[in-house]
């Protein structure tokens, strides 16, 4: 008989995206893993004020691999090169059922980050069902 292999998952997913000095969604989201998703829309998103959905088990699934997929606990933090001001960041907190929990708070106006973490945090958005609550404005955290 096959073993058993003890794959940790995650518990709650919280994204965050502040604001910039612009029209940049501002939103927060907590992702659990019975597919629970509160979601509080502040500023330049289509739904404004608190609402809450569930997620089908196949999107969180597919939240636990694009966790794995970004290496989320071993993405590295660098002395940034590049800086501007005035961007959105997005800050993420992923709660894992093995007791593993990290912050990041991913300004996007550097490069401290590697790419591939703002990947993931789109592969929040999309994978959380957040889309049709943020609206068009989405398209200016690609």
């Amino acid at each position: 008989m096959p073993e058993k292999q003890n794959t940790p998952h995650f518990k709650k997913i919280k994204l965050e995206r502040t604001p910039c000095n612009g029209v940049c969604p501002v939103y927060r989201l907590e992702i659990y893993a019975d597919g629970k998703v509160k979601y509080e829309g502040d500023y330049y998103v289509e739904k404004q004020g608190r609402f809450s959905w569930k997620l089908d088990p196949a999107n969180i699934k597919k939240l636990q691999n694009a966790i794995t997929k970004a290496n989320y606990f071993e993405l590295l933090e660098k002395e940034p090169e590049n800086m501007a001001t005035c961007m959105a960041g997005c800050n993420t907190t992923i709660t894992m059922d093995d007791g593993r929990k990290r912050t990041i708070k991913n300004y996007h106006g550097d490069d401290k980050y590697p790419r591939s973490l703002k990947s993931f945090e789109n592969a929040i958005d999309r994978y959380s069902g957040v889309l049709s609550y943020v609206g068009k404005r989405i398209d200016l955290l690609s």
